[in-house]
């Protein structure tokens, strides 16, 4: 049920619509306006997903050099509010994505300084195949994996996130951890 919005509500998403359509034309106060009424909120919803000061300073510098540039792409179809905090997303998993890979790199080159321990090549192996596994998934599942793993997000989260039902997100889940199960139980660097 989606209700009636009361008049102050259609009105003031209707001022927002205009502010991102001046915006769009390279208006700086209208982009101010809309800086002041998003930046609290932005940084609020950062700070429920990372704990560093500085890279939420960043991220959110980066969101609203988004919303400069893309606000003439603006589909009006949502909310502005929404089309912020969706940008918002995508740039936190912009930056999870390479913090991602950085990391990643960085133990695959430590693994060339190793001593060289029977218990701990075993353990580099199986770390190894757990990267092996990931990376032979496809990219809609690791988006997936990313999310349910490493972001520890709740399928209603993953829902929203990708515009899909939250039945199909436990379902693409359930066939996710099978699919992983059976992979690392083979044993992706068997030779």
């Amino acid at each position: 049920m989606h209700g009636f919005l009361p008049t102050g509500v259609i009105n003031e998403e209707k001022r927002r619509k205009q502010l991102v359509a001046k915006v769009s034309k390279g208006d700086m106060d209208s982009f101010q306006i809309l800086y002041k009424e998003f930046m609290q909120k932005v940084t609020g919803y950062l700070r429920l997903r990372l704990n560093d000061p500085y890279m939420i300073e960043d991220i959110l510098q980066e969101v609203f050099l988004a919303v400069w540039r893309g606000a003439g792409k603006y589909n009006k179809k949502s909310t502005v509010s929404t089309w912020i905090i969706s940008i918002a997303k995508h740039k936190l998993m912009d930056r999870y994505r390479s913090k991602y890979d950085d990391e990643k790199n960085t133990v695959l080159e430590n693994v060339k300084h190793l001593p060289d321990t029977e218990d701990f090549s075993n353990h580099i192996i199986d770390e190894i195949s757990i990267q092996k596994t990931l990376e032979s998934l496809q990219p809609n599942e690791q988006e997936l994996t990313y999310l349910v793993f490493y972001m520890k997000m709740s399928y209603k989260e993953i829902s929203e996130l990708l515009n899909i039902p939250e039945g199909t997100v436990k379902s693409r889940v359930y066939q996710l951890k099978k699919h992983l199960r059976k992979s690392l139980e083979k044993g992706v660097l068997k030779q």
